[in-house]
């Protein structure tokens, strides 16, 4: 507000305020020079300068790429094999690797030789001065492997329980590099466990929590299983053009099919290069139930279907699921009323493609 009533003076018996007349004008220098920062261009108009450094010189920030991803300001983390492929670094005049300056060569090389090591890099160009965190902690494959093949013996057999996921950690509690890989899976379980009600101490409420947990774990991971798991999850989330699809060849068809596709040949549910993976009741009841079994059902058949699924297990993005899955069949079998309705509850969520459905 200073800025506004400075702007103003007293007139004393004129009545009200007046404006203070614009005297910038009177004391501007109409030979300064507005220079460049990055060449030796110079302007007349601080705006011309602005304008030159936007179109001529984009952004000269330090930048840096893991895995052809920008790191961004808080700590990435390492858990595979990095080689000089995969670590790169733009724009920099100065770089500090835990308060030290060092070459970029020797940044490279000193990331590249560590396999358990926190790095604090400070990078310097044109002024501008960025920090990254970087925690390395390498995971010897052989332990990813055998984490891999516990979770086979004791997840693939039959339903999630807390006491085979006891017997999974307890299993694992020697395979010390691969501690943050088992602790993505366990969230993982524990978020199925609480959606399907299976757990005291967490509720259907903390699904959501526990998977994304998972997720931002599993992510590091370039193991089958921690794919397999994310294509769960962003299933689960309606997340569609996840990339993490491609390891479950079902759960891509069924994805396929949410995105306005045609449904092919369905085996068993979820059976890909990693075996079994344990979902929660609403993913297998609509894959191994409806989705199996689609050609042969009528909008009422699903609709039982959906029935004998307890309400309070379904999510919102579950409900989605289900009545697309319902506008798809209407559409198939020319049930216009219901037609209608589906399109309205799914008409402002841009997930789903309920254009043009009737030409399926």
């Amino acid at each position: 507000m200073s800025g506004y009533y400075i702007n103003f003076i007293d007139p004393g018996n004129s009545g009200g305020s007046v404006p203070t007349p614009d005297t910038r004008a009177l004391f501007a220098s109409p030979d300064r020079v507005f220079s460049c920062r990055y060449c030796e261009a110079s302007f007349s108009s601080e705006e011309q300068r602005i304008h030159h450094e936007w179109d001529e010189h984009p952004s000269k920030n330090p930048q840096l790429y893991i895995f052809q991803r920008s790191v961004g300001s808080g700590t990435i983390s390492i858990r595979s094999r990095l080689c000089e492929r995969d670590i790169d670094l733009l724009h920099y005049e100065k770089i500090f690797v835990n308060g030290i300056e060092i070459s970029y060569e020797n940044a490279i090389s000193l990331i590249l030789s560590k396999d358990k090591y926190f790095f604090e890099l400070s990078v310097i160009n044109k002024g501008v001065k960025k920090d990254f965190k970087i925690d390395v902690d390498i995971s010897d494959p052989n332990e990813l492997s055998r984490v891999d093949e516990l979770f086979d013996l004791f997840l693939c057999r039959g339903d999630v329980t807390g006491s085979t996921v006891d017997q999974f950690v307890d299993s694992c509690s020697d395979l010390r590099t691969a501690e943050s890989y088992v602790d993505g899976i366990v969230k993982y379980l524990q978020g199925v466990m609480s959606k399907d009600g299976k757990t005291k101490i967490l509720t259907f409420e903390d699904f959501e929590a526990k998977f994304n947990q998972s997720r931002a774990q599993l992510k590091v991971y370039s193991t089958p299983l921690a794919s397999a798991i994310q294509a769960v999850i962003d299933f689960n989330q309606n997340k569609f053009d996840s990339s993490y699809v491609q390891v479950l060849p079902n759960l891509k068809n069924a994805v396929a099919f949410f995105k306005g596709g045609i449904l092919e040949s369905l085996s068993n549910n979820m059976i890909g290069k990693v075996g079994k993976v344990p979902v929660d009741r609403v993913t297998s009841h609509l894959i191994d139930d409806i989705l199996l079994m689609y050609d042969k059902h009528t909008v009422d058949s699903i609709k039982e279907e959906i029935l004998i699924l307890p309400r309070r297990n379904i999510s919102l993005n579950d409900r989605k699921k289900f009545d697309y899955l319902l506008l798809r069949k209407a559409c198939n079998d020319n049930r216009r009323d219901l037609m209608d309705k589906m399109k309205k509850r799914l008409s402002h969520d841009d997930v789903f493609s309920v254009a043009n459905l009737e030409e399926l």
